[in-house]
């Protein structure tokens, strides 16, 4: 898995050596099984075993 934090460097018409970080901020959230039965189901063997709903993510993120 690639480092999610990269640095660019700037070669268009910059002086010097200039580098920015690029973080890659993007997130998976995913529904409870049981929410998800109803309209998109899991496949069979292949349920979360981790919680990722919006709720719970929304909660560590504001702690």
């Amino acid at each position: 898995m690639k480092n999610p934090v990269q640095t660019i460097c700037c070669n268009n018409g910059c002086r010097g050596a200039q580098s920015t970080k690029v973080i890659n901020s993007h997130l998976h959230v995913w529904a409870f099984p049981q929410k998800a039965a109803g309209k998109y189901p899991y496949f069979p063997g292949q349920e979360p075993t981790l919680p990722g709903d919006i709720d719970l993510l929304l909660q560590v993120w504001l702690s």
